[in-house]
């Protein structure tokens, strides 16, 4: 025998199976991993809300432009004003966000996403297709991508307040053309013209989950097949919102929607929700607004749900 010279017949093994042992317990850790990424689930699939409605109008350069020719492409739509200095800028300001985000995704994914953004003037008489184009390069909008309309006066309650659930109020024409009241939404249209959400703009969250749900819906193409409902879906995956938050108002009926889907009322500022202007509200329930007429001082609990609507829990007039 030599001496100093160790035979390695029991050592060698020994690694053998302390490397094993390691492979072993790095496969079983990859595996945990990836079991819980497939246990995570998806994003809950959008409501269908309603649809938009028909209408024809000429966008900045003074082309045709019709909710049909529209179809096929994912819609991002926004109301406002050339002549506002309130809230239009901040909807405009958001709504550039979102150009600037697809853009995003597109460079990422290396391909175009098929998502036109809207802006639907309110104010059509003094809003033509020059002035248009002037607010358009101002704000920094791609024309490929962005298109400012402009309609009828006459078409507002139709396509705005009719199709759209949108809300909005013209002062009296003595107080001037900028005392136009109205929120600060943006709405999400799929390619085959159904209303999929609404995104407050004062919510940077829902504006991330804007831009996300936008290019989901263009990745589906307009051949899917979304489930019809009123149920409001959850942006937070497996996370469960709390209840919604009730509030209390004061306010005059304006209008009812046709066959009462909803109510508008130009209410008191709303503490903690909303300064004093004109909203639209649902019914909870079917005849919750029997009994009421335009011009009637009323009295109302509601709950916002988290597509933005606004529902109905309790109204009466105001004794």
């Amino acid at each position: 025998m030599i001496r100093g010279v160790t035979r390695p017949s029991r050592r060698f093994p020994h690694a053998v199976r302390v490397v094993l042992t390691l492979l072993a317990l790095m496969t079983l850790v990859a595996g945990v991993a990836v079991a819980a990424r497939r246990a995570r689930p998806g994003r809950p699939e959008l409501p269908v809300l309603g649809h938009i409605p028909s209408f024809a109008m000429n966008d900045q350069r003074g082309r045709a432009v019709t909710d049909a020719t529209l179809r096929g492409e994912v819609l991002v739509v926004d109301f406002f004003y050339a002549t506002c200095t309130t809230s239009c800028p901040r909807l405009t300001g958001r709504m550039l966000a979102v150009q600037q985000g697809l853009d995003a995704r597109e460079r990422q994914a290396g391909r175009h996403l098929p998502v036109r953004l809207v802006s639907i003037t309110l104010d059509p008489d003094n809003d033509r297709p020059e002035t248009l184009r002037a607010y358009a390069e101002r704000a920094g909008a791609d024309e490929a991508r962005w298109s400012f309309l402009s309609g009828r006066s006459e078409d507002l309650d139709h396509v705005v307040t009719g199709g759209f659930n949108y809300a909005f109020e013209r002062a009296e024409p003595a107080a001037g053309i900028g005392a136009i009241m109205h929120g600060e939404w943006i709405i999400l249209v799929d390619a085959a013209g159904s209303l999929r959400g609404y995104y407050a703009a004062s919510d940077s969250e829902r504006m991330g989950a804007l831009v996300d749900d936008a290019a989901r819906l263009a990745a589906e193409g307009p051949g899917a097949s979304p489930r019809e409902g009123p149920t409001p879906s959850s942006h937070e995956g497996a996370q469960q919102a709390p209840g919604p938050k009730s509030y209390h108002a004061v306010g005059v009926v304006k209008s009812f929607g046709p066959g009462r889907a909803f109510v508008n009322i130009s209410h008191e500022d709303i503490p903690g929700y909303m300064q004093a202007m004109t909203m639209s509200f649902e019914p909870q329930r079917a005849g919750q607004l029997d009994g009421l007429a335009e011009r009637d001082r009323v009295e109302f609990d509601f709950v916002e749900t988290e597509d933005a609507r606004r529902v109905l829990t309790r109204i009466g007039e105001r004794q």
